[in-house]
């Protein structure tokens, strides 16, 4: 079933053991990508990726676009409904707004119609990082004045990822306050939630029926390694409290999408998602 956004506010009181049963289980193909890939390659990881997903019994998939090229997107299509699998999210380029603001509302619009042509419900955003939040703030109202419309239009909700920093759950709010859209939404990220120093809990009391999309990942310490590299611990092995999430999935009645972005190891991917998916199946039941 897929789910609805937006509507009213919903009524807590007395339902803190409701069970979700229909949450949506996706998996990123994000998980197969390693290094810094070239447009062709990552497309080809992409590709190759699909069937690994679905035959991990995940039948939902988010899909990175970097650029928006018409010959990939029709091979991206077709890849997926050969595998029966949907594609239900579309992650953004990630530095999109560290461009020239014309060219991040083109590059954004054109992201927007191509999620509508994959048959996408969600778009993942990335607000501008390392620019301070004020900056940050202004420069994604810009964008939102001139792309929600487009995004309503399309039927496209366009979420906004919490990243790395305390000032992303106040920005997140801000801007959430700012634009009432039943387009504009959240992708909660687990990993960035806990290095920034928030708890599930405060995304949830504040933010909880605008999120409708958790990256579901694990967080241990440090966001890198001593060389640099983004760590991927696998789930159940870091900081993230994976019964406490279940219990919020359950007491705020959480059913839209819980989707899968973390690294797989090379040669355990099929284990690694299996894993996961059992894992992630649990959280809605309260197991």
């Amino acid at each position: 079933m897929s789910p609805e956004f937006g509507g009213d506010e919903p009524d807590f009181s007395g339902q803190r053991d409701v069970i979700i049963l229909e949450t949506i289980l996706s998996c990123s193909a994000l998980n197969f990508v390693r290094n810094r890939l070239s447009d062709q390659d990552l497309m080809t990881v992409t590709l190759a990726a699909l069937p690994v997903i679905k035959n991990a019994g995940f039948d939902y998939a988010e899909i990175y676009l970097r650029e928006v090229k018409e010959s990939e997107l029709g091979l991206l299509l077709t890849a997926a409904q050969e595998q029966g699998l949907k594609i239900q999210s579309v992650h953004y380029c990630k530095p999109l707004l560290k461009r020239e603001m014309a060219r991040s509302i083109d590059l954004l619009l054109r992201s927007i119609a191509a999620s509508v042509f994959l048959g996408a419900s969600l778009g993942v955003l990335h607000p501008p990082a390392k620019c301070g939040m004020e900056a940050s703030l202004e420069i994604t109202r810009k964008l939102l004045d001139k792309v929600l419309p487009r995004a309503e239009e399309q039927g496209i909700v366009l979420t906004l990822e919490n990243l790395n920093g305390p000032g992303y759950f106040a920005l997140l709010g801000k801007l959430i306050e700012e634009f009432p859209s039943p387009s504009l939404g959240i992708t909660m990220d687990l990993k960035f939630l806990h290095a920034s120093g928030n708890t599930m809990e405060e995304y949830f009391r504040a933010l909880g029926t605008k999120v409708v999309n958790i990256h579901v990942n694990e967080f241990r310490g440090n966001l890198v390694d001593s060389r640099g590299r983004r760590q991927y611990p696998p789930l159940g092995v870091g900081e993230v409290d994976f019964e406490e999430l279940s219990r919020l999935i359950r007491q705020y009645r959480y059913s839209r999408v819980l989707t899968l972005e973390t690294c797989l190891n090379e040669g355990r991917e099929r284990q690694e998602l299996a894993r996961a998916r059992t894992l992630m199946l649990g959280l809605g039941k309260g197991e």
